[in-house]
């Protein structure tokens, strides 16, 4: 993780994922770059009207558990999160990918707690 940079109302942070190749090399897999700040410095009308991306109920996404079963140790974190996939953003795992680098889902801790630092 990384801090890139931090401002008087909002900051920006960084993470990455690395694995060893074939050769036994580090690639970066996946980077995250997100934004925060703290809402109730805002106006009110400024924090009340965001909306909510659009996406379908939980009931009509997919998870892990509607894919094929996973390879062994492949994948331990699916175990630890809920994850559920909007279809309209999904082509990537049915081999038509979209193009556009978006991707929608319902998230949360497996166990059902609240997320926390």
């Amino acid at each position: 993780t990384e801090t890139v940079r931090t401002g008087r109302t909002l900051s920006t942070g960084q993470a990455s994922l690395f694995q060893f190749d074939e050769r036994g090399d580090e690639v970066e897999r996946i980077r995250v770059l997100a934004s925060y700040g703290d809402l109730d410095s805002l106006p009110a009308h400024v924090r009340t009207t965001a909306e909510p991306p659009a996406i379908p109920p939980m009931e009509q996404c997919f998870g892990p558990e509607d894919g094929p079963a996973p390879v062994d140790g492949s994948s331990a974190i699916v175990d630890r999160l809920l994850l559920k996939l909007d279809p309209s953003t999904l082509g990537w795992a049915l081999g038509q990918p979209s193009g556009k680098g978006e991707m929608r889902a319902w998230f949360g801790l497996a166990d059902g707690r609240d997320p926390d630092p």
